[in-house]
């Protein structure tokens, strides 16, 4: 009798995201690696070993029921299980910051361009040389 599949989806991961991968789900031996190829489960990650470069296939993510489910898919030499590299992490947080700033200055240049439309604004020279209300007694 087998065991009946439970549906996951991996975070988002693009080619050449950077992630730690390793052969067992305790990270023994942990190593940096990159997306070759994401898939709808799995993902193939490329590290680099002395003297070139070693590719696991069909990597699980740490959180995949699978590694529970089906313990004998980490037995195959080439495959792996993978979480995202913390520089991979904090880059997606300050990437998500930027683009919420970007649109708040995008707000606000609308809404520059709106009031300027309705009337032109004084310059900044001619507010300088008003004379203060400390100045005028």
């Amino acid at each position: 009798m087998s065991m009946p599949d439970i549906p996951f989806s991996l975070p988002p991961l693009r080619r050449g995201d950077r992630v730690i991968v390793a052969r067992d789900p305790a990270f023994t031996h942990p190593v940096l690696g990159f997306v070759v190829e994401p898939k709808r489960r799995y993902a193939d990650i490329q590290i680099l070993v002395t003297g070139g470069t070693r590719l696991f296939r069909d990597c699980l993510y740490k959180d995949d029921p699978y590694i529970e489910q089906r313990p004998h898919l980490l037995e195959d030499a080439d495959r792996g299980i993978f979480v995202l590299a913390e520089s991979e992490v904090e880059l997606r947080t300050v990437m998500a910051e930027l683009g919420s700033q970007k649109a708040m200055l995008d707000q606000l240049a609308a809404q520059v361009g709106e009031s300027q439309k309705r009337g032109r604004p004084r310059k900044v020279e001619d507010v300088s040389n008003e004379p203060s209300s400390e100045e005028s007694s």
